[in-house]
């Protein structure tokens, strides 16, 4: 074990980042945001990945009165961490103001993280379009 509790060596009690945060523009005013591990960069259209802190892209969607406002995909700064990928993921998570996460599986600490940020976790199944699983929780209508 590290000395921030990770196998990874660095400490994350002292704050430090070993990746480069993604950058999106913040959330509409009374968006909510929401998080989701994809395999593909295909906007509301792609694919959950089976694992969440290990994904290889991280969608941002923004959802504006159960409408679609705005979808980003970006690169998973944590998916190559050797150890500690599970809070960093959920730090990336609370950095992008998301507000839920959308997650076929999630290990014991990157939930107990993303619980501890106030962060829901939705289930959905892994080769769902993401779309579908809005659709499918209500978040979005249509």
């Amino acid at each position: 074990m590290g000395p921030g509790g990770g196998r990874g060596g660095w400490r994350w009690s002292q704050g430090i980042q070993p990746f480069q945060q993604p950058s999106v523009p913040p959330p509409p005013p009374n968006a909510l945001r929401v998080c989701a591990p994809v395999l593909d960069n295909m906007g509301a259209n792609s694919t959950i990945a089976q694992m969440l802190a290990r994904t290889p892209m991280i969608a941002v969607v923004d959802i504006v009165q159960s409408r679609l406002a705005a979808v980003y995909v970006v690169p998973n700064p944590v998916a190559s961490m050797r150890g500690g990928a599970g809070p960093a993921f959920a730090q990336v998570v609370s950095q992008l103001m998301c507000r839920a996460v959308i997650a076929p599986l999630t290990g014991p600490r990157v939930l107990s993280a993303l619980q501890g940020m106030g962060i829901a976790v939705y289930n959905a199944p892994p080769g769902a379009r993401l779309v579908d699983v809005l659709r499918s929780l209500g978040l979005v209508l249509g």
